[in-house]
């Protein structure tokens, strides 16, 4: 076997299990269901999973609360539906409702989300991103042997992309779905400049539009953006780039089902706090994290250090690997080597294009500012953080890596002197009028490789010395330990010893490298050096598949899969009371989105709100909407009290155990004195106050005891069990966070009179320590203070995981309203509906006439600021305005959504029997003695259309936010169902380009097979076996692609 043989298979066979390794080794135990590839672990340590036994939960990322409250259960809804053979295209159980699988935003169209489909949600995760990997891997190994690379150098630039900080940090996301199809973007766009047939345009297109259905338009945007400009620098024939500009079109129209509908949501969503400057860019210090990507702090809650660089660590890691750095400087030292390794222009390209983006993304400046003022390019740039560009650069940095690799893996005899004909334009018009004195030509290439070298030497150390100030300045930020005294002293023994452990691999990396090169450089003279060359290049190899699954390993979650949204009581009893109403939570009481995954429908939400929806959720007080994406409610009675929420049929409000509790509070009346609660020993106290109790509670004394008692932990709790003549009510509450002095109040269900005689308490400290508590006391028992009833609309109904409060005046969410009030001023509407000054009967439209008979309102309601046109009652007024008791779950979560899809039920207005209330429609009966509208107090002003009685109706904005229906008297049948709001022609658009793609295709391999032309390949085609072969020619003479080993 000749030395060429064995060491060019053995190379290969090892970059070929290296990728295997870097592919399966940082997520084996996700991917054999030991554990979850999500980061739940870290979800159930807040709201009603801490309370219900999960706070001491400990997590590998605390950085990925967007994937469990926003991807993975939009994911887990559409899935079910799929299994179930009945895809959704709307969400109803977050922000009003949403749209889910008719649009990008989570991806639910994209090839690698498949996994979804066909396993259990708690498994796919990890399949999910194999397949990321496994995509992004192979595309960039076709486009490197597209461009001639050997096997090892494009698997090695493969390695490098997909283990980078792009791909590894946003996993979960939308985002690495988008950078899973870059690489294959710029094989299809090189596999059709080489070949030109038709089915490459189909090959682009499917791409492109695999691409597009990912869901995050700046990454699609860079990417098509770079690979414009290297479809440029590759050819400027105008037939070759109207090709690609076809392919790039027909690949929109493929993804035009998705692409059209989100257009139009995008239009009417609340859009806010996306502008960006010059400034906006990420810190240069934190391109140190390429290579000590924990210097600057962990992501795992266990981490003394935290990360704590801007924006955060999923925004500005920028690692890519020790190795990948030095082969890619090995690459740009290469000028000859390189250039006669790669096509024209292309290494030329590699590093222009790599120098430009790296200056938008650490820089910024005034080059970013050109960006976001070009009109078609303000989308990109002035829209959307350059920080996410790091998938362009990542790409970039990886095949600069496989150049350099395929560099120093060839021997020196294989670089001959390039023919002028392989030489760009520039290059062919600078030589014969720059002639180089024959001792200072062949000192070029040198002092190239060395003012390289000088440059990153310089750069590096200024950027090591600047990550060492701020270290000292920001590092107590991510502090996460109990002595805050030494918090700057940990920040900055950790930046020491990672940016240490960074250099010397680098030096290891220097070390591989300098061998290879060596070797290439003198092997010719120096016998049996064969082995030296092919251990160094599989050293090469292993040391980019080590720190990629070193990387992955470390930052990729693995969550215990009983934190995979778990059931907890909370759950349990909304499941069994709802109805076809909705709840509001405080941000501490749950988690967003999660609702999605239990089929609840909530106010609640993590997605984009519909505008008109959101100014309505804004007259809240105290405005709940902190973030065009998020809708969460505060503490505030005010906001449990709201009438907004009354209209927007919330008849549920929770709260966290842990905080204030709604009602009057009476102070523990003491006599100065202590009592001790010893660590499960009940203790009886009378109850100072009976009726409509909601909370009772305690005052501690030492601060001893308050230290050991206060850390967050699932196992110290105080009980308390109220008993009467009818029975007994048990609560509890964790005692996290006790102080000394302040009221610790436990909730409880006691919001009635005493009617079975007087109510007696008995409190227990559970606990497996041995400390007491000490409280105050009054008269040797412990003086207990009360939270009451003070007649504010809310009645608290379950104590638990959360506090339950049943907003007695909500209405119906699809109710009746037999008058109306016209306002044609949003801001008068939302003062109107917030004022409580309207009859529950009565809807206020945007426009249009009113009902004829005058409604009574009270003097705020008929303000003249209102501006309002009041038309009244034909008919009775029905009281909508209470809502059936609340009773106590007797079941388990198996039948959590049963109550709200496909169920009969009556309103408590008597004119509408709700007949149908799914995720994708809403049915009603209506029976009134006069016309009146349906309100469904919901978010379907886009992409709804109704039916009365089989008939199209006009449905119309309510309410300011939500949608109603004009019915007349009568009996009938009124349906709303989710439609696209573009009314299928995008649909219509991507079938007509899948088939006329397909077609094509068929059309060019019949002729092919016959040996003639296809009637639109004309006269460029039938000479394309001659560039064909002039392509096989240049390859053979570069030696095939295939390293020298």
């Amino acid at each position: 076997m000749s030395e060429r043989g064995w060491g060019s298979r053995l190379v290969t066979a090892a970059a070929v299990l290296a990728a295997l390794y870097l592919a399966v080794g940082g997520i084996a135990s996700q991917l054999a269901g030991r554990s979850v590839l999500a980061d739940t672990d870290y979800m159930v340590r807040y709201g009603v999973y801490a309370n219900a036994g999960f706070a001491d939960s400990q997590s590998k990322n605390l950085m990925q609360s967007d994937v469990y409250s926003a991807e993975i259960p939009a994911e887990d809804l559409f899935a079910k539906g799929v299994k179930s053979g009945k895809p959704t295209a709307w969400d109803p159980y977050i922000v009003g409702g949403t749209p889910l699988g008719s649009i990008t935003n989570n991806a639910l169209a994209s090839p690698v989300t498949a996994p979804y489909y066909v396993l259990p949600s708690w498994l796919a995760p990890a399949y999910e991103r194999l397949a990321e990997v496994l995509v992004g891997l192979v595309g960039l190994y076709l486009f490197l042997r597209r461009l001639k690379l050997s096997p090892p150098a494009a698997l090695v630039g493969g390695m490098a992309y997909v283990s980078g900080a792009y791909m590894v940090a946003w996993q979960g996301w939308p985002q690495t779905r988008v950078g899973a199809f870059v690489p294959l973007l710029f094989w299809a766009v090189e596999r059709l400049l080489q070949l030109r047939r038709f089915r490459d345009v189909a090959v682009l297109a499917v791409v492109v539009g695999c691409l597009m259905l990912g869901g995050f338009p700046s990454v699609e945007g860079y990417a098509l953006l770079t690979a414009g400009v290297y479809a440029l620098v590759r050819t400027r024939r105008i037939g070759q780039l109207a090709a690609l500009g076809a392919g790039v079109a027909a690949g929109v129209a493929l993804a035009m089902f998705q692409l059209l509908p989100f257009a139009k949501f995008y239009s009417s969503w609340l859009i806010e706090g996306r502008g960006q400057s010059g400034a906006d860019h990420l810190d240069p210090v934190s391109f140190l994290t390429s290579f000590a990507p924990w210097a600057f702090g962990g992501v795992a809650s266990t981490d003394q250090q935290l990360f704590y660089l801007g924006p955060n660590s999923v925004e500005a890691l920028g690692y890519v690997g020790a190795a990948v750095l030095v082969l890619s400087v090995v690459a740009v030292m290469a000028v000859r080597r390189g250039r006669i390794l790669l096509p024209r222009g292309v290494w030329v390209f590699f590093i222009a294009s790599t120098a430009v983006w790296m200056l938008l993304v650490y820089h910024g400046g005034w080059l970013l500012g050109i960006g976001q003022h070009i009109p078609v390019l303000r989308s990109l740039f002035g829209a959307n953080f350059i920080g996410r560009a790091r998938c362009v650069t990542g790409l970039l940095l990886a095949c600069l890596a496989a150049v350099g690799f395929e560099v120093v893996l060839r021997k020196r005899s294989e670089f001959a002197a390039a023919p002028a004909a392989s030489r760009g334009r520039l290059a062919r018009w600078v030589a014969p009028r720059i002639q180089l004195r024959p001792g200072l030509a062949r000192w070029a290439a040198p002092a190239w490789a060395l003012v390289v070298v000088l440059a990153v030497g310089l750069e590096a150390w200024a950027l090591v010395g600047e990550g060492r100030r701020v270290a000292t300045a920001d590092g107590a930020n991510g502090y996460n330990g109990a002595d805050g005294t030494k918090a700057t002293q940990v920040a900055v023994s950790t930046y020491n010893t990672e940016i240490r452990h960074g250099l010397m691999l680098i030096a290891a990396a220097v070390l591989l490298v300098g061998v290879l090169w060596l070797v290439s450089w003198f092997g010719g003279s120096v016998r049996r050096v064969g082995v030296v060359r092919v251990f160094a290049a599989c050293g090469v190899v292993a040391m980019v598949a080590a720190e990629g699954t070193s990387f992955i390993g470390r930052f990729t979650p693995s969550a215990d899969k009983s934190t995979f949204y778990p059931v907890t009581d909370t759950q349990e009893f909304l499941a069994a009371n709802l109805g076809h109403s909705r709840y509001a939570s405080t941000s501490e009481a749950s988690v967003l989105g999660t609702d999605s995954v239990y089929g609840l429908r909530a106010l609640n939400g993590h997605a984009f709100l519909n505008s008109a929806f959101a100014t309505l959720v804004k007259g809240v007080p105290g405005d709940p909407v902190p973030a065009p994406t998020r809708l969460a409610f505060s503490p505030d009675e005010a906001q449990a009290t709201s009438p907004i929420l009354d209209r927007l049929g919330v008849a549920y409000f929770t709260a966290s155990p842990n905080e204030p509790v709604f009602g009057t509070g009476h102070p523990a009346q003491t006599d100065g004195t202590s009592v001790e609660l010893e660590p499960n020993v009940p203790l009886p106290v009378r109850l100072p106050v009976g009726d409509d109790v909601r909370a009772l509670g305690l005052v501690p004394t030492s601060a001893a005891d308050v230290f050991s008692y206060a850390p967050n932990s699932s196992d110290d709790w105080i009980e308390v069990t109220v008993s009467d003549g009818a029975g007994s009510v048990t609560s509890k509450r964790l005692t996290q966070g006790i102080q000394t002095g302040v009221e610790f109040d436990v909730p409880i269900a006691l919001d009635s009179p005493a009617a079975n005689g007087p109510r007696t308490a008995t409190l227990t400290l559970h606990s497996a320590k041995t400390e007491p508590l000490a409280v105050q006391a009054l008269a040797g028992a412990p003086a207990l203070a009360t939270v009451t009833d003070p007649g504010d609309g809310l009645k608290l109904v379950h104590a638990g995981s959360s506090v339950i409060y049943q907003r007695l005046n909500a209405m119906p969410r699809i109710r009746w309203a037999d008058s109306s009030v016209v306002v044609p001023n949003a801001t008068s509407r939302v003062s109107l509906l917030a004022s409580g000054a309207l009859e529950t009967s009565t809807v206020v439209l945007n426009s249009g006439m009113a009902l004829t008979a005058p409604a009574v309102l009270s003097a705020a309601g008929s303000d003249a600021d209102a501006g309002a046109t009041v038309a009244g009652a034909v008919g009775s007024s029905a009281a909508a305005g209470s809502t059936p008791a609340a009773t106590a779950p007797t079941t388990a979560l198996a039948s959590i959504g049963a109550a709200s899809t496909g169920a009969t039920s009556v309103t408590p207005d008597s004119a509408v029997t709700v007949t149908s209330d799914g995720l994708d429609s809403v049915g009603a009966q209506v029976d009134s003695q006069a016309p009146g509208y349906l309100v469904v107090a919901d978010s379907d002003q886009v992409g709804w259309s109704a039916t009365v009685d089989g008939k199209t109706a006009r449905l119309v904005p309510a309410d300011q936010g939500l949608v109603a229906v004009a019915v007349p008297q009568g009996t009938h049948t009124v349906k709303l169902h989710y439609k696209s709001p573009d009314h299928g022609l995008g649909g219509y658009a991507s079938a007509a380009t899948a088939f006329a793609l397909a077609g094509g295709v068929g059309m060019e391999t019949w002729y092919s097979r016959r040996g003639r032309p296809a009637p639109w390949e004309l006269a460029w085609l039938r000479s394309r076996a001659r560039r064909t072969a002039a392509t096989a020619g240049g390859a053979v003479e570069s030696g095939g692609g295939d390293a020298s080993v």
